[in-house]
């Protein structure tokens, strides 16, 4: 059985504004790039799910 562990002072490597600033260029690339699937099952699901 696993036992929960819960770190009492976590490492923060980023500040909410950067994870933030990640986030929002994160969502600019999907918007201007976009995504390629060629999985007949997952075109099936997207479309289904617009």
């Amino acid at each position: 059985m696993l036992k929960k562990f819960q770190c009492r002072n976590p490492i923060k490597l980023l500040t909410d504004d950067e994870i933030q600033d990640i986030h929002n260029q994160t969502l600019q690339v999907l918007e201007e790039v976009g995504l390629h699937f060629e999985d007949e099952d997952a075109l099936g699901i997207l479309e289904q799910n617009g």
